[in-house]
């Protein structure tokens, strides 16, 4: 799936032989642009932990009351009596 990524020929399967090549091609330039390297295949791999536990963070349900209720009427009054 990195490969699609950052369109990679079949001919060329390892991550870093690639970030080799467009480093070297970068480096040759009068003003070499090192912030369009793709990642290593360590880096690459290291990212996609992150996504993957983000994800899992973000998708996970609280069950339990943010606060106890007193406090949420508190928050959120829905007075009848003209406050």
């Amino acid at each position: 799936m990195t490969f699609l990524l950052y369109l990679l020929t079949t001919t060329l399967h390892n991550l870093n032989l690639h970030w080799y090549n467009s480093f070297t091609k970068s480096v040759t330039n009068i003003k070499p642009d090192i912030y369009s390297l793709p990642p290593t295949a360590g880096a690459a791999k290291q990212h996609s932990f992150c996504v993957y536990h983000q994800n899992r963070l973000v998708h996970t349900t609280i069950e339990d009351d943010v606060a106890p209720e007193a406090v949420l009427n508190l928050i959120f009054c829905r007075c009848t009596t003209g406050y």
